[in-house]
């Protein structure tokens, strides 16, 4: 592949001494850097195309993914938005600015460039984002409408289907989320994640035992999997085995090692620390 790629932009180059001011040579010299992750060179292949055809509204897309993929997002976002003005229907660029501003926790900003790029193309993607837009904004029940036109498109959607089942649990529903999350898990059923969300569900419907059993089976395909033991390890405060819980808190610690800031396991390791110093201090 390496070999292929050197010799189309030799190919490229030498067609570009016979016509320097080709904008689609230099566009297509900007692709084969881009997939060779040289991305800098595929920058100025593309400003070249652009300064050569100012409304070239391909080169203007690809130029944002450069950037994009350089980790300049709002530059991305611009190059994007000059794209759009290019090319009004260009939905890849609209949906693309949405995701920079979701990336960035523009959630506001983000929603509202997923409803255009739907109104492009309602596609299980636009709709799916728009529910985790939502999500994130704290409206679950709107989360779960979008999720539900993305299923609409996809019925198996294994991601949709678990963000279903987090939308749900938010707003308590339960026995709902457990039954997305079993659909999404049947899909994958090496997810241990959903799994997990499985017995925590089961554990917030009153069901200790089926929620124990479902946790142990996940435990012991993943023993490492740190959530799994912090749900355990409440399942054993309902089934009033402190010691054991707080070994199991333990665990958690360990196995989220130091606390990493804005990270899953930050707020792990802090609420599995919080409780055994809680636990201890009641017992």
């Amino acid at each position: 592949m390496k070999k292929f790629y050197e010799r189309k932009i030799e190919d490229l180059e030498r067609a570009l001494e016979d016509n320097p001011n080709d904008a689609n040579l230099h566009k297509e010299l900007g692709n084969v850097f881009y997939r060779t992750e040289a991305l800098y060179l595929a920058l100025e292949a593309y400003k070249t195309s652009l300064h050569i055809q100012p409304d070239f509204f391909e080169a203007q897309y690809n130029l944002g993914n450069v950037y994009f993929k350089l980790r300049k997002p709002w530059r991305a976002i611009i190059a994007w938005m000059e794209a759009l003005i290019l090319n009004p229907k260009l939905e890849n660029a609209r949906f693309n600015i949405g995701f920079a501003y979701f990336n960035l926790g523009e959630y506001d900003d983000a929603l509202l460039e997923f409803k255009r790029a739907a109104k492009i193309n309602p596609s299980v993607d636009t709709y799916f984002y728009q529910g985790m837009c939502h999500f994130e904004l704290g409206n679950y029940r709107q989360a779960c409408d979008d999720y539900l036109r993305a299923l609409d498109v996809d019925p198996d959607n294994e991601e949709v289907l678990y963000n279903m089942g987090n939308a749900l649990y938010e707003e308590g529903e339960f026995e709902e989320a457990h039954g997305y999350y079993t659909r999404a898990k049947n899909l994958n059923p090496e997810d241990h994640l959903c799994a997990n969300n499985i017995a925590d569900c089961l554990l917030s419907l009153g069901k200790v035992e089926e929620a124990s059993d479902m946790i142990q089976e996940t435990l012991d395909n993943n023993p490492d999997f740190a959530p799994a033991h912090c749900t355990k390890a409440e399942i054993l405060l309902k089934q009033g085995r402190v010691d054991e819980a707080i070994e199991e808190f333990h665990e958690v610690m360990k196995l989220t090692g130091a606390i990493r800031k804005d990270s899953q396991e930050n707020l792990l390791h802090k609420y599995a620390s919080d409780m055994v110093a809680s636990l201890k201090e009641n017992s």
